[in-house]
């Protein structure tokens, strides 16, 4: 154990617990399987409901509405209850190790036809088609959602540095990678016929299930720091707290931050088909998926080398500033020169914007640090919970802004890029121009709500590192073994 106090804003950067490797490694697992099925889900979702399926546009953005709040709800209840949770495995690995295999289910529920669906033919069933992709969306997200929120909280509870949440970070990235790199065969399946695509998704469900439920059991909770939990309070009470939350600066700043980048990824990885449409190419997923990621990812490894060396708020201004510079050159550029293809260089930049979500964990984790020297609590669930309010329906909220905007200017759900108008194409064009530029003005003023920068970071790094020792030090006083890689560090 190093005691030593982090005597400048960059040492501090690197002071805290090291996480161990086969945690590490089993975390990109559940991460990396994770985004495997996403990215399958999400790239075909709106292509496979309202051209295979045949669910009707307006129907399809009525479930998206629907579902937004149901959504919402589950994981507010879940995130204020999970904190609350008292059992022998901890507060989080309970829920990984028991629910995780009913993932192996969902697939079942979503891909496959119910009786009375005649999917295929837009003109009959269409109220049973609504009562299907509702309710899949339900079952599905009900399940991820207490997986999602019971991994989410280990993270911050991890480590305290920024490096070292960094770090998670960028093996979240690296699981994102796993999902990107699969993109270019799921299309490979799902052209070869619709059966071929619902057993790949079938054997993808029961991986994703197998590799939960093993990295259940690697994970390890740090009990020291939860003592206190919230399992006295009543339900009335937890949620008077969370709702005292929305009066911190730094917690509205870091969802309008997370919601601005959650954007673009949604914007570029749902519609991947429709972007080609806006240029004039046809099966485009692949391109666009590429100019959006391949940006992203190399962008990722530049910023988790530069957290070692300063701290992320001198390094998001200098790559967001000219970022939204650059979109708006291209997009006055396209609008002049009618080149459609420029949204390519958008999608790029686009891409690098994203990348700056390699900072959320560091982020967040330092607001739920504070939280902690002032409840003497750690309140991860609940902090999510709050941003889970606003960030888990920004999947609706994007399928209504680009609904909506395809009702408005008569796009043709069945005719495909042929099928499109002129000025249909354009107006999707423009959207898909926009809609970057925006996320890139609302990522600036969530930034600006973060608190801790400067001699602020050393001065909550000092207090926070303190007081996980003197935690510590109970525990082991009263007889317990310390937890394992517990102890302060320098990474």
């Amino acid at each position: 154990m190093n005691e030593k106090t982090p005597k400048s804003a960059a040492s501090v950067l690197r002071v805290g617990r090291r996480v161990p490797r086969r945690e590490v490694l089993a975390y990109g697992s559940m991460v990396a399987s994770t985004n495997i099925m996403g990215s399958a889900g999400s790239l075909y979702i709106f292509a496979y409901i309202t051209e295979v399926f045949g669910l009707d546009l307006k129907l399809f953005l009525l479930a998206n509405f629907i579902f937004m709040f149901y959504n919402t709800f589950n994981d507010i209840a879940f995130g204020v209850y999970a904190d609350r949770t008292r059992h022998r495995l901890g507060r989080r690995i309970p829920y990984l190790r028991y629910l995780s295999l009913f993932v192996a289910i969902t697939p079942f529920v979503f891909w496959f036809p119910w009786p009375g669906t005649a999917p295929g033919d837009p003109a009959t069933a269409q109220a049973m088609k609504f009562i299907q992709f509702l309710g899949a969306l339900s079952i599905n997200d009900t399940i991820t959602t207490i997986l999602g929120v019971s991994l989410g909280a280990w993270v911050p509870e991890a480590t305290e540095s920024e490096e070292g949440r960094t770090k998670l970070a960028l093996v979240d990235r690296v699981g994102n990678l796993f999902g990107g790199l699969a993109v270019p065969f799921i299309p490979l399946i799902y052209y070869t016929g619709i059966d071929n695509f619902r057993y790949f998704m079938v054997i993808g469900g029961i991986i994703y299930a197998l590799v939960w439920f093993g990295g259940s059991f690697v994970l390890k909770e740090r009990p020291e720091l939860h003592q206190s939990a919230q399992s006295h309070l009543c339900v009335k009470e937890v949620f008077k707290r969370f709702f005292k939350l929305y009066k911190k600066r730094a917690v509205i700043g870091s969802i309008i931050w997370d919601l601005s980048l959650s954007f673009l990824l949604l914007m570029f990885m749902q519609y991947a088909r429709l972007v080609g449409y806006a240029m004039g190419i046809n099966n485009a997923e692949i391109i666009v998926l590429a100019f959006f990621f391949v940006p992203s990812y190399l962008m990722f490894l530049v910023l988790a080398l530069l957290v070692k060396k300063r701290p992320i708020d001198r390094t998001v201004g200098k790559v967001l500033k000219p970022c939204l510079v650059v979109l708006s050159i291209l997009f006055t550029a396209m609008i002049a020169l009618n080149l459609p293809i420029l949204l390519l260089g958008g999608i790029a930049v686009s891409g690098i914007t994203y990348s700056l979500g390699i900072y959320s964990g560091p982020i967040i984790g330092n607001i739920i640090d504070q939280d902690e020297l002032e409840t003497n609590q750690r309140r991860e669930a609940l902090y999510g919970a709050a941003r889970s309010l606003f960030l888990v329906p920004s999947g609706q909220i994007m399928a209504i802004i680009v609904s909506a905007a395809l009702v408005t200017i008569g796009y043709n759900q069945m005719g495909g890029l042929a099928g499109q108008t002129s000025a249909t194409l354009s107006s999707i064009n423009v959207m898909f121009f926009l809609l970057p530029i925006a996320c890139c003005i609302l990522a600036l003023a969530g930034f600006k709500l973060y608190p801790f920068k400067r001699e602020h970071l050393k001065e909550l790094k000092d207090q926070v590192i303190a007081l996980h020792k003197k935690k510590e030090a109970g525990r082991v006083a009263s007889g317990k073994k310390p937890s394992r890689g517990s102890g302060i560090q320098r990474g």
